[in-house]
């Protein structure tokens, strides 16, 4: 017979537990997500969390356009150890003051110049409009190239009308250049499913098996 649950003991109980102590002083996008509409930041965090599970437990993850490393934090307390890269200053700057875990780092630059190591999963959440970007193709060859053997890369971008309509084929053709296993997925009010081609998605790549 199971133990009845303390009437007490709500879910955000358990959503404080990932919470680390002290004040957290986010600005920026979150801080503007959060006064546009609160529930944008809520889909992020699904997806981050999403990949987190794909990842597994005691892997090294390297989170690319970090933001101000919320997605880092959550990747750090699923997967064991993760390091945030993003080019602006002052998000890292507020990332590195609110998650202080020796579990997750951040540092300021450019993903696609920079050496960064391998990795047994690489994440790229934060690139919101990668459809749009002229280095996009450059930029999921990098995170290809950083991979450990039977590393997972996870690339994310809003669907949008970018590329004539067709940004799911884009994505999926391109990380399909570097990796020999590519599975898509979308993202809508916080649920990842199979894509399925839903209007205004958030499309999610997910590939293993570089070339």
């Amino acid at each position: 017979m199971k133990a009845r649950k303390d009437p007490g003991h709500t879910q955000w109980e358990e959503v404080k537990k990932l919470v680390p102590e002290g004040n957290i002083a986010f600005g920026g996008e979150v801080r503007d997500g959060f006064h546009r509409d609160a529930a944008s930041v809520l889909r992020v965090v699904s997806r981050y969390k999403f990949a987190a599970r794909l990842i597994g437990g005691g892997k090294k993850v390297l989170d690319a356009a970090c933001g101000e490393g919320l997605g880092t934090w959550l990747l750090a307390l699923e997967c064991g150890r993760a390091h945030g890269v993003e080019a602006d200053e002052a998000a890292v700057g507020r990332a590195q003051r609110n998650f202080s875990d020796p579990k997750v780092s951040f540092e300021r630059g450019d993903f696609i110049s920079r050496e960064t190591g391998l990795w047994d999963a690489i994440v790229t959440l934060g690139a919101v409009r990668l459809a749009v970007r002229d280095d996009a193709e450059e930029l999921v060859e990098k995170l290809t190239s950083c991979l450990e053997p039977g590393g997972v890369a996870i690339v994310g971008t809003e669907a949008g009308e970018d590329r004539d309509g067709k940004t799911r084929e884009w994505l999926e053709k391109m990380m399909l250049g570097c990796l020999a296993h590519v599975f898509m997925f979308e993202e809508q009010a916080g649920l990842v499913r199979a894509a399925a081609g839903c209007p205004g998605a958030y499309l999610i790549g997910v590939g293993c098996r570089k070339r």
